[in-house]
């Protein structure tokens, strides 16, 4: 079986945490247990859990004050409050504090599960976003040190004629930065670098053309 989410639960109940976490094992998850706020910040400061089942009431801490400083330790961890005291006012309290959902007692284990899939599914879609959003980010600065370093001149126009992308020789053979060029069109730049309007003419004549005829020019 693949290897399922890495789930902290918080309950100072014995029976309670062994009937989760037998539970939770039995359907592929890798668990921990913690029966008071300051076991349950140490092993969250040893490892990263994706979810924590946090009960509400502990005997050293209040689990709205733990929820908020196991946020500090480790930001990514999902929290589902768990408590024997429901309320609408605690459950609004919970969730602004950063809860990602919350659970009454006594626990009903089909609510648990359903709850954990829900939340620790759009944990991992989150994650592959973030991935992916990384990924670009390096290829798009190793792609950035390739073409900077190009002797020849390298741009990108968008259809209206504005500079999007812009290589370092580019900008030196116009004498103005880089970040300046981006967002202008040639007849922009002839007021701000050595570009003359005579040549920001042919060069904004010659991208029409390319655009008009929808082939490549020399």
């Amino acid at each position: 079986m693949e290897k399922k989410a890495s789930i902290l639960i918080v309950d100072d109940d014995i029976n309670t945490l062994k009937t989760v976490s037998m539970l939770l094992e039995k359907k592929g998850y890798d668990t921990a247990t913690a029966s008071t706020g300051a076991e349950a910040m140490a092993r969250c400061a040893q490892r990263f859990f994706n979810l924590a089942l946090l009960d509400i009431k502990l005997p050293d801490i209040e689990g709205i004050e733990l929820l908020t400083r196991m946020k500090a330790i480790q930001p990514a961890t999902e929290i589902i409050m768990v408590t024997g005291y429901a309320s609408v006012e605690s459950a609004v309290q919970t969730l602004k504090s950063g809860a990602s959902a919350y659970i009454s007692k006594p626990i009903n284990l089909d609510e648990v599960l359903s709850t954990i899939a829900q939340i620790t599914e759009k944990q991992r879609l989150r994650f592959e976003k973030q991935q992916a959003e990384d990924a670009l980010r390096e290829n798009e600065a190793f792609l950035r040190q390739i073409i900077d370093a190009n002797p020849n001149c390298i741009y990108v126009k968008d259809l209206s004629g504005h500079y999007v992308l812009v290589n370092t020789a580019i900008a030196e053979l116009y004498d103005i930065s880089p970040e300046a060029m981006i967002g202008r069109t040639d007849t922009e730049l002839a007021a701000l670098s050595c570009l003359t309007q005579e040549d920001a003419d042919y060069l904004e004549a010659y991208d029409r053309a390319v655009i008009q005829e929808n082939e490549a020019k020399l």
